[in-house]
């Protein structure tokens, strides 16, 4: 990678390393697999792709269709993220699950889709608020 390059992630690895003094919440990030069982039927199993990730969340306004040129329709909320190769890699196959805090109990996340951002330290997610 150029001199430039190494600089931009190294400033995004610092910014990731003190997010959570400035990111309200915590999540987890998981992937789900489906697997057929010995009935024919179809089983979903979760695993932890990484935890005490730092968050902010916020709610699409129902007028959205598009936010940074990607569609957003059917989604609910925006997750604010620290960029790396976690959270880069989420696909609408993971879950990202919004850790309780105070009197918030945990939301779980589906769906979700990687908004477009250029070398950023943060990204965002379009996902949809499950059912709680």
């Amino acid at each position: 990678m150029s001199e430039v390059g190494d600089a931009i992630n190294e400033v995004r690895s610092e910014l990731a390393s003190v997010a959570s003094e400035f990111m309200a919440d915590t999540c987890t990030i998981k992937l789900v697999s489906n697997s057929l069982d010995e009935f024919g039927g179809s089983t979903d199993t979760e695993s932890t792709v990484a935890s005490d990730v730092p968050c902010d969340y916020i709610a699409i306004r129902p007028e959205q269709l598009e936010i940074a040129g990607k569609s957003v329709v059917g989604r609910t909320h925006t997750i604010t993220l620290p960029s790396n190769a976690n959270t880069e890699a989420i696909l609408p196959k993971h879950k990202i699950v919004v850790n309780a805090r105070g009197s918030t109990p945990a939301l779980t996340f589906n769906d979700p889709v990687v908004l477009p951002s250029s070398l950023e330290p943060f990204l965002t997610v379009a996902a949809t608020l499950g059912v709680q």
